[in-house]
Parts: C-alpha cells; structure tokens; sequence
C-alpha cells in the first residue's frame, strides 16, 4: 500500500483497481482560462454623452438653418458644402417630416453605442481577436445579448450610419454630397458613449470561475495504467 504525493517518484508502475471518475485540475483550469476570455466585455450606454450627442447634432442642424450669409460661408469651408446640400440640410431642419426622420435615424444609431478606440487598446482579448463579443446596458438598464465586437463603431462608424441612412432617401445626385457633409458635420460631433465596465466583466469572469459547467471530468477504467515507475506524479 503506497500513500502518494504530488511532485513524488512513482515507486512502480500502477494500475486502477476499480472504475472511476475524476476532475482533471489542469483541464478544467484550461477549459475556464478559455472561456473567460471569450466572455463578454460589459459596457454601459451613459446617458449623459448619448443625450449631449443628440443634442449637439441636433444643435449642429440649427446651427446651418439660421446661419447668416458669413457664417454659410465659413461652415462651407469647414464641411465643404454646396449652396445645394445647405438648402438639402436647411429643409431637414425647418420641414417636421424630414426633421423627424433624420432624429430617428441619429438616435437610433446613437443609442446602439459609440465604442471609444482607447478601450479596444487596453482590453487585450478585444484587440487581439476580433470574434470578442460585447454586451451593452442600454439607456434602460436593459441587457443586450452578446453580440460581436464587429458589430460596434466608433464615431466616424456612426457618423457613416447615419449619413448613408438618411442621403439614401434622396435623389442619386443630392446624395454623394449630403452624405459627405452630414458625415463630416456628424464625425465632428459625436463622441463615444459606451463605457467598458471592469467591475461587471469582472463578475462574468468570477461566475465562470465558481461554475461547474466548465468541469472537465476524466474516466478512468478498471486495469488503466495510471502511474509508471520512475515518473514524477503530476495533478495530470
């Protein structure tokens, strides 16, 4: 009879009495190490900057419909706008229709979430494996499924969104140059408005650390050899 310890020399070669069933440490360890990366990175949507981005790209629209003839000029040369897209611009301001439509649009994509590029730098699993996935707290407190880093923008992502859903309802020639400058007005404007929530991914981590579904058990059958003479015995 042998009473054995990790890190011991086997004194002989050893075979299993009985079947049984163990939990394989260094599997199961491996098993979680990989689904704690792949678990989903939590952000919050935070309600200040989503509104102020609404805000101010609502502001930037009124801005171009009650602007005098210096001040057209001078934001033609910053946006490079024609005479035709500030008419194009002005009407989506002053006409209710076309107003409301643009704000669905923007708040739509706005509300989707604006990730900031700094968190993609220091989350490691995000930069270096584009199949991540995030999940978002909305507005509401509601949770998103998980869904796949590709999916999330930055500024300019959502400021090409929205340019491109609302220049789609106009005519081919008005709509180069209106998508041009509401990406140019919008890529301004906006500024990222997911937060990366360390504590919260953190917690998703611990839950995958404390859960027995990522368990990797090992049978062993009645007359395996599960030792060999001379080798050092490992948690293996």
């Amino acid at each position: 009879e042998y009473y054995l310890i990790e890190g011991q020399i086997a004194p002989r070669t050893m075979y299993a009495n009985f079947n049984f069933i163990y939990k394989d440490e260094l599997a199961t360890k491996k098993n979680r190490e990989i689904a704690q990366r792949f678990a989903p990175k939590i952000f919050k949507i935070d309600n200040a900057v989503t509104d102020s981005n609404i805000e101010q790209s609502k502001n930037a629209l009124k801005k171009i419909a009650s602007a005098n003839n210096e001040q057209i000029l001078s934001l033609s040369q910053k946006y490079n706008l024609s005479s035709n897209t500030i008419n194009i611009l002005k009407s989506i301001e002053t006409d209710k229709d076309k107003r409301a439509d643009f704000l669905n649009k923007l708040s739509a994509s706005i509300c989707k979430g604006i990730i900031d590029p700094k968190d993609i730098e220091t989350t490691p699993s995000i930069q270096s494996d584009l199949n991540s996935t995030i999940c978002v707290i909305n507005k509401d407190n509601s949770l998103r499924v998980p869904q796949p880093f590709a999916l999330f923008s930055n500024k300019e992502g959502v400021a090409k969104e929205i340019a491109l859903n609302v220049s789609s309802n106009y005519p081919t020639k008005e709509r180069e140059p209106l998508f041009k400058s509401i990406y140019a007005i919008l890529s301004d404007t906006l500024t990222p408005n997911l937060v990366w929530d360390t504590n919260l991914t953190n917690v998703e981590k611990q839950i995958i650390d404390a859960s027995n579904k990522y368990e990797i058990k090992t049978q062993v059958m009645k007359g395996d050899q599960i030792l060999i003479k001379g080798e050092k015995i490992t948690p293996e």
